[in-house]
């Protein structure tokens, strides 16, 4: 249902622009997923099906909005693949990276397309981020939840038999707890695609960068537990950690974790 889809993310796009000047530019984090996630159910269109826009629906999807974060620290190979989904680094140009990546309007059609030519333009997937893929991919499967739930509907309101048409109306309800699930999903990597530090290569302060404005190029070190340190990829390095939150410094050169 192609229609849901885009109605999700223009209502979350909207509300993002409306809502961001009030919420912390150093993340969105629960509190941000969740009001992005109930915003956009409370201005989809009265035409969509009845069970989006029941007060438990909203509120089942603000929560659910929440959900990719949690997913972190699940372990290998889950965390190599599922951390990169939340950003990508665009530089100033708007190409991913930098001048040897390509621009949005020129991403290729396939994940595995796009890791093959950041590959071979030297550039590493593992810091350029594939969200818009994490975006795409959600929505392709929102589509395939809704033509299963059109399936569903019809075969239940034509069934005559009494056992069979329970049947169908037991999967038609999973099948709606998982659209929300999965709008929820969705909503969260439209959430991230509107937070200024999963979108540019400057998501740790200005960086070794051309800086007419005399930004600061690093942001202050956060301190973490030993127990939450994570190990591996540069990715999970760079901004997994939960860790405090600190201060942007001019002055401090150790690199911080990527904002949630």
């Amino acid at each position: 249902m192609k229609r849901l889809a885009l109605a999700v993310l223009a209502s979350a796009a909207v509300i993002v622009a409306v809502a961001a000047p009030a919420v912390t530019v150093t993340a969105w984090g629960n509190t941000g997923h969740r009001l992005i996630g109930v915003a956009a159910m409370r201005a989809l269109p009265d035409d969509l099906p009845g069970f989006l826009r029941t007060p438990g629906a909203v509120a089942d999807v603000g929560e659910l909005a929440r959900e990719p974060d949690r997913w972190k620290g699940a372990g290998q190979p889950h965390d190599r693949e599922r951390d990169t989904a939340h950003f990508v680094d665009m530089d100033d140009q708007g190409r991913v990276m930098d001048q040897r990546g390509m621009t949005l309007a020129e991403l290729p059609r396939l994940k595995s397309e796009y890791d093959a030519a950041l590959a071979k333009a030297g550039l590493d997937v593992n810091d350029a981020g594939w969200l818009p893929y994490a975006m795409m991919d959600a929505w392709q499967n929102l589509e395939r939840d809704f033509a299963y739930w059109r399936v569903l509907t019809a075969a239940e309101a034509r069934e005559t038999d009494l056992e069979r048409q329970a049947w169908y109306r037991a999967d038609r309800l999973r099948r709606e707890a998982l659209i929300l699930r999965d709008i929820g999903v969705m909503g969260h990597y439209v959430g991230d695609g509107s937070q200024p530090h999963h979108t540019s290569i400057h998501y740790n302060g200005w960086g070794d960068y051309p800086n007419p404005e005399g930004s600061p190029t690093r942001a202050a070190p956060m301190r973490c537990s030993r127990a939450s340190s994570p190990a591996g990829s540069r990715a999970w390095t760079r901004w997994r950690r939960p860790c405090r939150r600190r201060t942007w410094t001019a002055s401090t050169s150790a690199p911080a974790p990527r904002p949630i």
